[in-house]
C-alpha cells in the first residue's frame, strides 16, 4: 500500500529535528492528550503545498482517484462547505442559473450566492411524514425543460437519513440536456469500498464532494472533491 504523504510525515514526526516553524505548539508535546502535535507540520518543501501538490500531495490525490475511479481527486482541508464553494464556482462560468434541491446543505446556498448564481429549485417532495424526499428525475426533467441553459444540477445524495435518489436517471438526463452534473454526497464517501452499499456518485456525475470526516477515519475537515471526464 502507497502511502506517500503519511510516509512524509511520519519521518518527520519521528526525526528529532527542532522546529522553527508554524505551529507555535513545535511538537513538543509527545505523550498525552497532545501527543499528535508532532504530527502537525505545515507546508514544508517535504510535505509539498496543497494549494500547488508537486510531489508528496499530489501523488496521494492520484491514488485516491484511483481508488475512486475518477479522473482526478483534490484534497480539501475544510470539509464539504469548501469541497461544494469550489464545485459551484466551477460550473458558474457556464451560466448563471444553478438548478438544485431545497434540501440543501446551506454551503450550497451560499456558494450559489458567492458566485451570484440564480438558483432554480425543482419539485420538492414530502414522504408523508414532513420529511423531503430524495431528488426525482421527472422533476429535474421539468426545470431543464423551463432553464435549458443551467450552469448545473445539484442533487445532495445520499440525503441526511441516508436515502439515495433517482441518481442514474438524473444522470442520464443531464447528459441529454447537455449540462452538469454535481452530487453533494458529503455522507457517502465509503460507498465506494462494498457492494452492499449504493453505488458511489463519481460513476454519474462530473463533480462528486466526499466528506471524508463523516464516515472515514479522516482528521479535522477531510474531504474530497473528484472530477470524472
Amino acid at each position: 500500500m502507497k502511502t506517500p504523504l503519511y510516509d512524509a510525515i511520519k519521518n518527520y514526526a519521528e526525526s528529532q529535528n527542532i522546529r522553527f516553524h508554524t505551529p507555535g505548539h513545535q511538537g513538543v508535546f509527545t505523550e498525552g492528550l497532545f501527543a499528535s502535535s508532532k504530527w502537525d507540520v505545515t507546508e514544508l518543501p517535504f510535505s509539498d503545498n496543497l494549494l500547488y501538490p508537486k510531489h508528496v500531495i499530489k501523488e496521494a490525490e492520484s491514488l485516491a482517484a484511483e481508488a475512486y475511479g475518477v479522473t482526478g481527486t483534490l484534497f480539501v482541508t475544510a470539509g464539504a462547505t469548501v469541497a461544494n464553494f469550489i464545485a459551484i464556482g466551477t460550473v458558474a462560468e457556464y451560466g448563471k442559473n444553478f438548478i438544485l434541491n431545497r434540501n440543501a446543505h446551506k454551503s450550497v446556498y451560499a456558494g450559489v450566492k458567492l458566485f451570484g448564481l440564480n438558483p432554480c429549485f425543482f419539485n420538492t417532495r414530502s414522504d408523508g411524514n414532513g420529511f423531503v424526499r430524495p431528488a426525482v428525475a421527472e422533476d429535474i426533467r421539468q426545470m431543464l425543460d423551463k432553464t435549458p441553459d443551467a450552469a448545473a444540477v445539484l442533487i445532495t445524495c445520499p440525503d441526511y437519513f441516508g436515502r439515495v435518489g433517482e441518481i442514474e436517471k438524473i444522470s442520464g438526463l443531464c447528459k441529454e440536456y447537455g449540462t452538469r452534473l454535481i452530487v453533494d454526497q458529503a455522507h457517502g464517501p465509503h460507498f465506494s469500498f462494498s457492494s452492499l452499499l449504493p453505488d458511489h456518485a463519481s460513476g454519474y456525475a462530473d463533480i462528486t464532494v466526499d466528506s471524508a470526516h463523516k464516515t472515514l477515519p479522516v482528521y479535522t475537515g477531510g474531504a474530497y472533491v473528484h472530477i470524472q471526464g
